[in-house]
C-alpha cells in the first residue's frame, strides 16, 4: 500500500484544509456585494448597497451611514441580497431606486402579488393609451 502525499505548511505539518476553504470563502466572499432596505424609523426606506453589509449595517446605526438614515435612527434591515459581482449589486440598487415605498415593503415581504400589483401603472394617461399596452 502506497502512502497518501499529504500537503505540509511551511512549517513541515500538514495542512488544514479548513483554513484553505476558509480562506477561499472569504476571497468569494469578498468579490461579492450586497443590496439592502432599510426601513426607517420615520416608516421611509433607504436602498444601498455595500461590500460589507456588517460593516455598512453598523455604520447606519451609529449615524455615520449617510445623512438620510442618520436622522431616522433607529433603522431595520428588512432585505438583503447578495450578487456575485459590485456591478450587479449596483444594477440592482439603481434599479429599487425606482420603485416606490409599497413596492420596496413588498420585496422585503416577498410578496410577489403586491409587488405586481405595485407595478401596474395607475396614470390614466398613460395606461388608457393603446400605444402602451
Amino acid at each position: 500500500m502506497q502512502g497518501r502525499n499529504i500537503p505540509r505548511n511551511h512549517h513541515g505539518g500538514p495542512v488544514d484544509n479548513r483554513l484553505a476553504r476558509s480562506a477561499d470563502s472569504a476571497h468569494r466572499h469578498a468579490m461579492s456585494a450586497f443590496v439592502y432596505i432599510l426601513l426607517c424609523s420615520d416608516g421611509t426606506t433607504y436602498v444601498g448597497s455595500t461590500r460589507d453589509m456588517d460593516q455598512r449595517f453598523m455604520q447606519h446605526m451609529s449615524g455615520k451611514g449617510c445623512v438620510y438614515t442618520s436622522t431616522r435612527l433607529p433603522v431595520e434591515l428588512i432585505f438583503c441580497q447578495e450578487y456575485s459581482n459590485v456591478g450587479e449589486a449596483y444594477a440592482m440598487e439603481r434599479k429599487l431606486h425606482g420603485w416606490g415605498h409599497k413596492k420596496r415593503i413588498a420585496l422585503a415581504r416577498s410578496d410577489w402579488d403586491a409587488i405586481r400589483d405595485a407595478a401596474r401603472c395607475r396614470n390614466a394617461t398613460r395606461s388608457d393609451r393603446p400605444d402602451r399596452l
